[in-house]
């Protein structure tokens, strides 16, 4: 009998041993896969950051362009209100000097 349990005692040791190092296996696998899904999130992450500054960058541009639109527009109103007073201006030009010569003809 003792030989028996002797026997048994070493069978079931290294199926212990074995279950202990599959476990370990398994670990040593779920590690590696949380390292590489780390790797994973941190070049998501680095895309995520770059394309965020890109927006700031074009949100800047933007708002330039806006302003310069603006400006353009306000610089194109005061351009055309010029040309009517330049035009307003000749055509009272224009009127003068007809009253004036007609009121020389009658002076005269």
């Amino acid at each position: 009998m003792k030989s028996e349990v002797a026997f048994q005692s070493n069978v079931i040791r290294p199926r212990k041993h074995g279950v202990t190092e599959k476990k370990k296996a398994e670990l040593d696998a779920l590690t590696n896969s949380v390292l590489d899904a780390q790797l994973d999130v941190q070049q998501y992450q680095a895309m995520v950051d770059s394309l965020s500054e890109k927006s700031i960058r074009f949100q800047i541009f933007l708002q330039e362009a806006e302003a310069e639109r603006t400006r353009t527009l306000n610089n194109r109103n005061l351009l055309d209100n010029l040309v009517q007073a330049v035009n307003d201006l000749l055509g009272n030009s224009s009127i003068g000097n007809d009253d004036s010569g007609r009121s020389d003809s009658k002076t005269n």
